[in-house]
């Protein structure tokens, strides 16, 4: 149990990104049922696109998200 008026904070890193995409990647290529097959596609997705923010931000102190620039 913890405490509610505590905030958890994840941080994740380009080589968290990078492992968990070559994960679903693999269990993609094994996978037959067409709902997990959605699902997993979908978490790949994900990790795709926060792994392109994440190297955005790296590279320039920005990141573009809907067209719209976010800076430090």
């Amino acid at each position: 149990m913890f405490d509610l008026d505590e905030t958890l904070i994840v941080a994740n890193t380009t080589k968290y990104f990078e492992d968990r995409i070559e994960a679903l990647r693999g269990w993609l290529f094994h996978e037959i049922d067409p709902l997990r097959v959605q699902g997993m596609s979908s978490e790949l997705k994900r990790y795709l696109e926060e792994r392109l923010l994440l190297k955005q931000y790296a590279e320039s102190d920005t990141v573009v998200d809907n067209e719209k620039v976010h800076k430090v």
